[in-house]
Order: C-alpha cells, then structure tokens, then sequence
C-alpha cells in the first residue's frame, strides 16, 4: 500500500480512530462529530442546488456557486470529513474509499 502519511495521518487506535491518552498537542478524533458535522454542511450544500441542473451544468454550478463561496470554516469540516474516510481506508487497509449502495 504507497504511503499516504502527508493525505491522512496514521489512526493512533485503528478501532475507535480515538488513541486512549493523545500525545501532547494532539487532540482525539470523535469519528461522529466529524461525520455529524460533514453531514449537515453538506446538506445545507445539496439544498443549494438546483434540482433543474444535470451533468455538466451541475458540476460547474456547484464549483462556481457554491464550492468557491464556502467559508474557511466550512472548508475544514468537508477536509475532516474527507480524511476520516481516508482514516478508515488506511484502518481497513483497504485500496479505494467505497461508499456503498
């Protein structure tokens, strides 16, 4: 497996992605926080879509109108969101993110 250190650290506890005494400085990821908090900004995202948008119209729609306006802050919970996915790849020891359905 290439390593992928500098895209999602390595889980200190692959279990509970939460390591039982953090290392100074660092804090533990509570998985659902991050998942909760991902999860409401994209559907606050979805929302802004409109549902007459297909294919290409809204693929740029959602580049140009929305994913070049988030805040900083909205940033960085889609980015947690990503490497708690990327975490549990790593954890799995698995070869792509699979999503299901």
């Amino acid at each position: 497996m290439p390593n992928m250190d500098h895209i999602a650290p390595p889980v200190a506890k692959a279990a509970s992605f939460q390591s039982e005494k953090p290392a100074a400085g660092n804090k533990t990821v509570d998985i659902s926080q991050v998942v909760g908090g991902g999860k409401k900004v994209l559907e606050e995202l979805r929302n802004k879509v409109p549902p007459t948008l297909f294919s290409l119209d809204k693929e740029q729609y959602i580049g140009n109108e929305i994913i070049e306006k988030l805040s900083n802050e909205e940033r960085m919970v889609l980015r947690n969101l990503i490497n708690a996915f990327l975490q549990e790849v790593r954890r799995k020891g698995a070869s792509d993110i699979d999503m299901g359905g």
